[in-house]
């Protein structure tokens, strides 16, 4: 700073000195201008040099203090894991070490050998247990097979022979989150440690931490039965996790080719055809169905199956579907049938009321239906070529049940309702289309390929 100072001062001293010879006074002032002009400029410059260089060090400054804190948040973050990681450890060695209440013992039904243990969440409806139910009785010639299951009716597997542990649903226990998943944890260690399955196959959207670490600490593999048509904006995080789980199969649907949800870029090992329970050799005919269910085979019978109300209303659009199939007068007859997840079968409307599991074999004995949109009754309707009414069910979490029955109406024969409106007239319509030949139904082979790629996982190891 000195030397930019002193140097226009002895310009300025030259100036004075100068003045002596020269008696023109603008000469001098010439002088002091230019030596002031001299001092700005040189001021400036140096200005410019101090601010770069100050400002190299702030920069120099804020980077180092950067990677002084992040090296901090690094080691705090290491060892905020490392916490974390023992308390997960802990949590899953008590959580082994436990012993769960109740009788954990199974009975493997199936061809001797490897066994497959079906796990299946509670969800809406019965699609999650009939899916495992079809894959498991598919399956038969290659494994034995067991149930674990959330579903309020998991008991039903035992008319097919099979041996079913329930576990109450964290929906129906009224536990918080973590203490239900704490005891399936728990339950689902003790299950794996008494029975050693040689494959897991869970069903569901969501697979529980208790059935992840459980396999895990087991070392039995996990294949997770993925059902497709997610609505949008559901969460695909796990989905997109290939930790999760072993092999990811996912069944087929009728609206898979036009589905544009999520699970399109999250792509599973394997993609199967529609799991169905329906077999077009265990059908039975029309008199034999219609023999079996009690019902009149001179009656033209129409099928209200709405699903359980479990997440949505049926009752209202029940009742206004029995009243117009009644005002048909003779001999149109509703039947209406419930799910065995229904708390009752209502006894308030005039229809006959049914409640078999499964309906695939006696389809027969109606002349159509009016359906949910569900994954079971749309694949079973188009399998047994059965004409439909198909009212979706637009408050699931997860499955589009609109598209599915958009799909089922443009490529099988079907309507879709979505009002009280919609019921009747498209009743009405079918009471006339269903009396014409039927175009007959699609077969699937979703089950027998599943039970394939299962046995092929296991052999393989």
């Amino acid at each position: 700073m000195g030397s930019v100072i002193l140097a226009p001062l002895g310009i300025v001293v030259v100036a004075l000195a100068l003045t002596g010879v020269s008696d023109d006074p603008s000469v001098l002032i010439s002088v002091l201008v230019a030596a002031l002009a001299l001092h700005i400029s040189l001021c400036a410059i140096f200005m410019a040099r101090l601010v770069r260089r100050t400002r190299s060090e702030l920069v120099e400054l804020v980077n180092r203090n950067r990677k002084e804190a992040s090296r901090f948040d690094y080691r705090v973050r290491q060892r905020v894991d490392s916490v974390d990681m023992a308390l997960a450890q802990l949590r899953l060695d008590s959580e082994y070490r436990a012993e769960p209440s109740g009788e954990l013992g199974l009975t493997f039904r199936g061809k001797a050998g490897s066994r497959v243990l079906f796990v299946t969440s509670n969800g809406a409806g019965m699609g999650h247990l009939t899916r495992c139910l079809a894959v498991a009785l598919a399956g038969e010639r290659f494994y034995s097979s067991s149930f674990v299951s959330l579903s309020g009716a998991a008991h039903i597997v035992e008319r097919f022979g099979y041996s079913v542990i329930p576990f109450v649903s964290q929906a129906q226990s009224g536990l918080p989150s973590a203490e239900w998943h704490r005891r399936f944890a728990i339950f689902m260690h003790g299950v794996l440690r008494q029975n050693r399955p040689d494959m897991v196959v869970f069903d569901g959207s969501y697979v529980y931490r208790g059935v992840i670490e459980a396999t895990r600490r087991a070392d039995v593999p996990l294949i997770w039965l993925r059902r497709g048509l997610w609505k949008e904006g559901t969460n695909t995080t796990q989905a997109a996790d290939e930790t999760i789980a072993w092999r990811v199969i996912e069944p087929g649907d009728i609206a898979t080719n036009d589905d544009k949800g999520p699970l399109r870029t999250v792509q599973p090992n394997y993609a199967t055809e529609p799991i169905t329970l329906y077999s077009p050799q265990k059908s039975l005919s029309r008199e034999l169905a219609c023999s079996e269910l009690g019902l009149d085979a001179r009656k033209h019978h129409i099928l209200i199956q709405l699903g359980a109300g479990n997440i949505n209303n049926i009752e209202d659009v029940r009742a206004r579907a029995v009243e117009i199939v009644n005002s048909l007068g003779a001999p149109w007859n509703p039947v209406v049938a419930t799910s065995p997840l229904a708390d009752k079968t209502p006894s308030d409307l005039e229809a006959t009321g049914i409640q078999e599991y499964p309906l695939a074999p006696v389809l027969a004995a109606f002349h159509f239906g009016v359906i949910a949109g569900g994954y079971n009754s749309i694949h079973e309707a188009a399998s047994a070529g059965l004409p439909c009414v198909v009212i979706p069910n637009d408050s699931t979490a997860t499955d589009n049940q609109r598209l599915r029955a958009e799909i089922f109406a443009r490529d099988c024969d079907g309507i879709v309702a979505s009002s009280a409106e919609d019921v009747e007239e498209a009743i009405r319509v079918l009471t006339v289309r269903s009396l014409q030949p039927s175009t007959g139904g699609r077969r699937f082979e979703g089950a027998d390929q599943t039970s394939t790629i299962i046995a092929d996982v296991i052999r393989r190891g």
